[in-house]
C-alpha cells in the first residue's frame, strides 16, 4: 500500500511504503469447496483510519469525470454504476484508497499489493505522472464490472490508455472464478486465472513466472514480452521466459520471509531452507486442505516458534502496521445477488476478530463509518486500534490474553454463521432479495454493537490490568477477560 503520488516517487523502492500481503485459495484445496481471496491491508506509519461503506447505484452525467486528486489521474465515469460496499480511508486527501469490496452483481476484489519493478526495465518503460494507481483501483472495478475477468480487463483498458503510476498486485473474483494481475511497468502487465488446485502467499514482490500466452485464462499487455527482449532483459528459468525474473525488483527479506512462512503453513513437511534469492513457484499445492481459520492465522503470524522472530530482520505477516484484514469467502451455493461473505478485520488483525459481512448489505453500522484521524472509541476502527496499543504494549502480559479472548469468540462467530447463512438462503429464495438484504444487514449490525460493546468494556479492564501494576515490578498475573453478561 502505498499514500500519496510524491511520496510514491520518492519513496517507490523504500520498503515502508510497500506493506500488504496475501494469500489466495482455490476451490478444490479449500475445506468447504470455497475459494478464499484475503489480503492484510498495511502502511508504514499504522495510524491512517479506515471506514467501510455502502456505496448505491448512481446515474451519471455524460460528462461525469472521475479523478484522483493528488496524482492528477481522471476517466469518465461510466453512465450507470453499480451498488457496492468498499473500505475507504477516513481522510481521501491521497485518493478514496477503497482497497475492497463486493458489487450488486458478486464480483469483488482487493486492491493492491504495492510492488515494484527493477530500475533496468523501469528505464525502458517508466511508470506515468496521471497513471492509474492503486486508491483509484477498487473503486473502478466494483461501479461497473459484471464479471472477474472483466474487472481485469478494466485496469489493463485503462493501462493501455492512461498508463500506471506505479507497479501493483490485484486480484478480482466472482462466483466462479478469481484472477491474478501483476501491473509491473508504465503499460506491461499480465494477469492469469488462478488455478483451482492451488494455493498463493504474497508479499510485495511480483511472483508470476512463465504464462501461456495463448490460452483464454491470461490477460497481457502486447509489449510484455517484447519491451524486455528488445532490451536484453529477459530472463529464463528451465529454458522459459520468466516474467518476475524479468520484470522484478531486488529480493529482500522484507518479502521473502512472508512467502517462504506462509507456505511453510500450508506445507510443513517441505524442509526446503530459506533463502533470500530464491525464487519461490505462486501456485502451490497444499499437503491437506486450507480453512477459513488457516487463512486467518497466517495473516496473523508473527513466526513465533521458528528462528524468524528478529523483526528487526524479518517482517512478520501479522505486523502492527496492519490497518485492516479482509477474506472473501465465496461459495458454490451463495448466490450471485448476495455474492458471499466477506470476513472483516479493522483495527490490527493480531488484536481484532474476523467479522461476516454478506455482499448485500445495504448499509453498515455506523460505528465503521465514523470518518475521523484522531482516536475516537465511537469508532469500530479506533476501538481495536487502541486496544492493539494496549496489547503490543507487552504481549506475554496483555496482548495474549486479549488474543485468546477474541480467538474463542472468532471460533462462535465462524459457527454461528452457518445457520445465518442458511436463514439468509431460504429468505432470499422465499422472500426475495430486499427482504435477504434487510436480515443480512441487520446480522452485521447486530454483530458490530454486540462486539464494540465487548471490546470497549475490555479496553477499560485492560487499562485498569496495566495501571495495578507497581512500577519496576513484574505482572502480578497476564491479563485475562471474561465479557460482561
Amino acid at each position: 500500500m502505498k499514500k500519496g503520488f510524491v511520496l510514491t516517487m520518492l519513496l517507490i523502492s523504500a520498503i515502508d511504503a510497500m506493506a500488504c500481503t496475501g494469500v489466495l485459495v482455490g476451490r478444490n484445496v479449500s475445506q468447504d469447496g470455497s475459494m478464499l481471496m484475503a489480503r492484510n491491508e498495511d502502511f508504514g506509519s499504522a495510524a491512517n483510519p479506515k471506514t467501510f461503506f455502502v456505496v448505491n447505484r448512481k446515474v451519471n452525467s455524460k460528462k461525469a469525470i472521475f479523478k484522483n486528486p493528488d496524482t492528477g489521474f481522471s476517466i469518465e465515469m461510466p453512465h450507470k454504476t453499480l451498488k457496492y460496499t468498499i473500505l475507504p480511508d477516513a481522510g481521501q486527501d491521497a485518493g478514496v484508497f477503497g482497497e475492497a469490496g463486493f458489487n450488486e452483481l458478486g464480483v469483488c476484489t482487493s486492491t493492491t499489493l504495492s510492488a515494484s519493478a527493477n530500475d533496468e526495465i523501469l528505464k525502458f518503460d517508466p511508470y506515468v505522472k496521471g497513471g492509474i494507481t492503486e486508491p483509484d483501483m477498487a473503486s473502478l472495478i466494483l461501479m461497473q464490472a459484471k464479471n472477474a475477468k472483466q474487472g481485469v480487463q478494466i485496469i489493463a483498458d485503462i493501462i493501455d490508455k492512461k498508463g500506471a503510476g506505479e507497479g501493483n498486485i490485484i486480484y478480482v473474483a466472482d462466483k466462479n472464478d478469481i484472477w491474478y494481475m501483476e501491473i509491473y511497468t508504465g503499460h506491461q502487465y499480465a494477469a492469469v486465472r488462478v488455478p483451482q488446485d492451488k494455493y498463493a502467499v504474497i508479499a510485495n514482490a511480483f511472483m508470476l513466472g512463465n504464462i501461456d500466452l495463448n490460452s483464454k485464462d491470461t490477460i497481457y499487455s502486447k509489449d510484455l514480452i517484447n519491451l524486455a527482449k528488445k532490451n536484453n532483459l529477459l530472463k529464463e528459468k528451465d529454458g522459459k521466459f520468466h516474467l518476475a525474473m524479468t520484470y522484478r525488483d531486488k529480493l529482500n527479506n522484507y518479502n521473502q520471509i512472508r512467502v517462504y512462512e506462509g507456505q511453510r503453513r500450508f506445507n510443513p513437511t517441505d524442509k526446503t531452507k530459506y533463502k533470500v534469492n530464491d525464487t519461490y513457484e505462486l501456485f502451490r499445492t497444499p499437503e491437506r486442505k486450507i480453512g477459513l481459520k488457516d487463512v486467518m492465522n497466517v495473516l496473523r503470524d508473527r513466526y513465533d516458534g521458528t528462528e524468524f522472530t528478529d523483526i528487526k530482520v524479518y517482517r512478520p505477516i501479522g505486523i502492527d502496521k496492519n490497518l485492516e484484514s479482509h477474506i472473501f469467502q465465496i461459495k458454490k451455493n451463495i448466490p450471485s445477488k448476495i455474492g458471499g461473505i466477506m470476513w472483516l478485520a479493522m483495527g490490527t488483525v493480531e488484536h481484532s476478530p474476523y467479522l461476516p459481512y454478506f455482499g448485500n448489505i445495504s448499509q453498515t453500522n455506523k460505528a465503521l463509518r465514523v470518518r475521523t484521524q484522531v482516536a475516537n472509541n465511537k469508532s469500530y476502527y479506533w476501538t481495536f486500534k487502541l486496544l492493539n496499543t494496549l496489547g503490543k504494549s507487552d504481549r506475554k502480559n496483555v496482548g495474549n490474553g486479549i488474543k485468546e479472548y477474541w480467538n474463542n469468540y472468532e471460533d462462535g462467530v465462524i459457527k454461528d454463521e452457518k445457520n445465518v447463512e442458511k436463514k439468509l438462503l431460504y429468505i432470499y429464495r422465499t422472500k426475495g432479495s430486499k427482504a435477504a438484504s434487510d436480515y443480512s444487514t441487520k446480522y452485521s449490525n447486530d454483530l458490530v454493537n454486540k462486539t464494540l460493546n465487548i471490546a470497549r468494556d475490555m479496553q477499560a479492564k485492560v487499562i485498569t490490568h496495566v495501571d495495578k501494576k507497581a512500577e519496576g515490578k513484574p505482572y502480578k498475573a497476564p491479563f485475562s477477560y471474561v465479557d460482561k453478561k
